[in-house]
């Protein structure tokens, strides 16, 4: 009895489990208890009356509704899929039997469709897409900023990065890291390789492992201990032909023999321009390096908190800082940035903006398709009209026609997809070089999706107006018209018209910005740049201190290679310089002798540079008042500066600034210095920046390593590299020269990014006006075709051509 009875219960659960299964979620929701109770009480019936057997044919009989309705909703979906397949046949006739009219609609498309995606996979790869990080929301940069200077975002001091890591419990680990290069011997031809100094904690904030080899550990930061260096997958390949026995060799780096412990991955896009890394050590007190800032700081924050409260964290770390170190931390805070916001912050807004752009180029081509697809529709009207006599229903007739209007959509998005892939390697060669993640840059299965998506979406929009009007129009009256022309009806042709004026609106938008993005760059090209950039070439060099340890030794390879450039035919003058403009600055304190002291928070600052005797009149900078630099200006001699023409102004407006002096706060510099000349300003940073206050030393007092050296030619300055570069391997085989560019090239990069925006806008400005003549003339040639019999009345009853398109225009 107990095996029946359970038998009976488990066969009634679960042929009632199948039963509900055949009901909607919401019926069964609403229904289901009483359903549970009327089965389980018919079973029990059955039960009662025939036992086993009846229950097994309720349950067969379940089986069976379940199958036929399974079977009849399956059969229903294949019915309209059939119906749909039908239709997107139909629509591949029609558009057939039409080339013209659908060549010009899929380039529309295309052109649309294409220059979205192409921005899209832009957009996706440098902004919307994470970085190849290890919890990439986490990872920070952490600046110093003095907010009374106006620096949002300043590079950190040694000491105060060395007081962050102890102190502040808002992060995992911090991480610094700073640029630089150095010389690659012993190999084949000397090699100037860029490097990155790194503190052993780096690669573990980013949670990045090397491809081969091993990373750096906390020993390797200590002076002495730091003969090890990271290999690029790049530098690996090319140099080192990818030999994996690299992990243990030696090489040769500035003369010093350098263990390789690792390779990072081909992937590791983080400072792309890196070829090396090396740890970073301090060989000085850090404790005195508040005062020096430059370098950088990545940390990843806790999981227990947010950026907001990392970020107070750091604040209240620096103020504490700020009172036990008042004469170098005052006015000086912390400011914590995602790292995805410090690598796309400055061209998210330049893409969005042009993205925007590609929207309404979009927007123009569905109005372009709509119209020649209304204007189609009119031939049309006796079909739709005998289909909607037979039968079919509006919905019937808008699905049609939105198929065909959606194949017509993908057609064109297949199409656009082949002028993305162009327009790709188009944006590539127009990177204007600060336009991060270019390496990520592609077509990837997000940006197929979107451009399924868009074509979807765009047949959706353009085929909903001829769709409804199609389908809204009278039988009869088009029953009646016959074979012969249409006329088209009145909604139709107000539909042409909103359309067009649409299409003339957004078009017009785009070239006005585009005019006035083009009138912005034809002034910043006009901005004086306070040089002279024609027939000039500049290289850099970067003597070792292993072969060069002293300042003299430094003094005097760059005087006798400045000597023997001077002679190489072809060179008129030659200069060099701790950097030149266009690039990055440097800045130091100073204050003016015989005037109050100020702290030195408080001090004011200005650019600095090193220059030779002929570096301003090789660069074309010209003398205001007072003498230039001479091969005299050296360590035996009295300490001379030379300022800009804004310094000048600003610190003394009412006086004669030759014959004062400065002391400046850069120990390389031996104060005070003499003011011994004014020079003309020079924008250093960008022409988009007004120049700033600066001055210049003598490169023999104040000796710099790495400098660059420039040279003015009479014609074209790239004729006379390789005599500079035979100058400098007589001198010393194993030094090479880098960074070698043209100052005209160099002025050019400085523009590139308000260039590279003023083009896109331009060209899409371009294309948005060509789709809206396209569109105009549709709907103008349409209009005239209806109006022929009116216009050929005309003509009989004599009107002349002239007085004929007079009416039309």
């Amino acid at each position: 009895m107990a095996v029946r009875w359970l038998s009976w219960v488990w066969v009634s659960t679960r042929a009632y489990r199948l039963l509900l299964a055949t009901y909607p979620l919401d019926m069964r929701r609403e229904y289901g208890g009483e359903m549970a109770h009327a089965f389980t009480r018919q079973c029990g019936d059955d039960l009662r009356r025939g036992g086993a057997r009846g229950l097994w044919r309720l349950w067969r009989s379940t089986l069976r509704d379940y199958a036929v309705t399974i079977f009849a909703e399956w059969r229903e979906g294949m019915e309209m899929l059939g119906s749909l397949m039908y239709d997107v046949r139909y629509a591949v006739r029609q558009f057939m039997r039409r080339p013209g009219f659908t060549i010009v609609a899929v380039t529309t498309l295309a052109v649309g469709i294409g220059a979205n995606t192409a921005i899209f996979s832009v957009l996706n790869a440098v902004v919307l897409r994470p970085l190849a990080f290890e919890d990439p929301d986490r990872i920070v940069m952490v600046w110093e900023n003095n907010l009374e200077r106006g620096w949002d975002r300043f590079t950190v001091s040694p000491a105060n990065f060395v007081d962050w890591r102890e102190r502040s419990d808002a992060f995992d680990d911090l991480a610094a890291y700073t640029g630089g290069s150095h010389t690659l011997t012993g190999d084949g031809a000397p090699t100037r390789l860029t490097v990155t100094f790194v503190s052993a904690s780096f690669f573990p904030v980013l949670g990045v492992r090397p491809f081969l080899g091993r990373g750096f550990v906390s020993d390797e930061n200590e002076p002495g201990r730091d003969g090890v260096v990271i290999l690029s997958h790049g530098l690996w390949a090319n140099r080192f032909g990818g030999d994996p026995s690299i992990i243990g060799r030696t090489i040769l780096l500035d003369g010093n023999a350098t263990e390789v412990v690792g390779v990072m991955p081909p992937d590791f896009a983080f400072r792309r321009q890196t070829e090396t890394w090396r740890p970073l050590s301090f060989d000085f007190d850090v404790s005195d390096s508040r005062g020096a800032h430059y370098l950088r700081v990545l940390g990843k924050i806790k999981e227990s908190l947010s950026l907001q409260q990392a970020d107070v964290a750091m604040d209240a770390l620096a103020d504490a800082l700020e009172q036990e170190y008042p004469n170098t931390n005052a006015g000086w805070g912390a400011v914590v940035v995602p790292l995805h916001e410090q690598i796309v912050g400055n061209v998210r807004r330049a893409l969005a903006v042009l993205f925007g752009a590609v929207t309404m180029v979009l927007l123009i081509a569905c109005a372009n398709v709509a119209n020649l697809l209304l204007s189609r529709s009119s031939s049309r009207q006796q079909e739709l009209a005998v289909r909607a006599a037979l039968g079919a229903g509006r919905q019937r007739l808008v699905r049609q026609l939105l198929t065909e209007s959606v194949t017509l959509g993908l057609v064109g998005g297949v199409a656009g997809i082949v002028v993305a892939i162009a327009g790709l390697r188009v944006l590539v060669a127009l990177n204007p070089g600060n336009l991060p993640r270019m390496e990520e840059i592609g077509v990837d299965g997000s940006v197929l999706l979107f451009a399924v998506l868009a074509a979807i979406f765009t047949g959706v929009v353009f085929g909903l107006v001829p769709a409804f009007s199609s389908s809204r129009s009278d039988i009869y009256e088009s029953l009646k018209v016959g074979g012969g022309r249409t006329s088209g009806s009145v909604p139709g042709h107000r539909a042409k018209s909103l359309l067009v004026v649409c299409e003339v609106a957004l078009a017009l938008v785009l070239v006005v910005g585009s005019g006035l993005l083009i009138q912005s760059f034809r002034r910043l090209q006009a901005v004086d740049p306070g040089f002279n950039a024609d027939n000039a070439i500049a290289m850099q060099i970067s003597p070792p201190a292993t072969r060069y340890p002293e300042d003299e030794h430094i003094v005097t390879f760059y005087r006798t290679l400045l000597e023997r450039l001077q002679t190489v035919p072809g060179i008129s003058s030659v200069g060099a310089a701790t950097g030149l403009p266009m690039r990055g600055r440097i800045r130091f304190a100073f204050s003016v002798v015989g005037r109050p002291v100020v702290p030195g928070s408080q001090q004011p600052s200005a650019d600095f540079r090193t220059v030779s005797p002929d570096y301003f009149r090789t660069m074309g900078i010209p003398l205001l008042r007072g003498r230039g630099f001479t091969s005299g200006d050296d360590t035996r001699a009295p300490s001379v500066v030379i300022i800009n023409e804004s310094l000048a102004r600003q610190h003394f407006p009412d006086e004669e600034p030759l014959g004062q002096a400065l002391n400046i706060s850069s120990s390389d510099v031996p104060c005070p210095c003499e003011i011994a000349g004014v020079v003309a300003n020079v924008r250093q940073r960008s022409l988009e920046q007004d120049s700033q206050a600066g001055y210049y030393v003598p490169a023999a007092q104040a000796v710099w390593r790495s400098m660059v050296v420039v040279a003015r030619t009479p014609s074209d300055p790239t004729a006379v590299v390789p005599a500079m570069r035979q100058v400098v391997s007589a001198i010393d085989p194993d030094l090479a020269i880098y960074n070698v560019e043209t100052l005209e090239d160099r002025l050019s990069q400085s523009v590139a990014q308000p260039r590279f925006n003023t083009v896109m806008l331009g060209v899409f400005a371009a294309v948005a006006m060509l789709l809206a003549m396209v569109g105009i003339y549709g709907v103008m040639s349409y209009a005239v075709s209806q109006r022929s019999n009116e216009l050929g009345i005309r003509v009989a009853l004599g009107a002349r051509t002239g007085e004929i398109v007079r009416l039309v225009v």
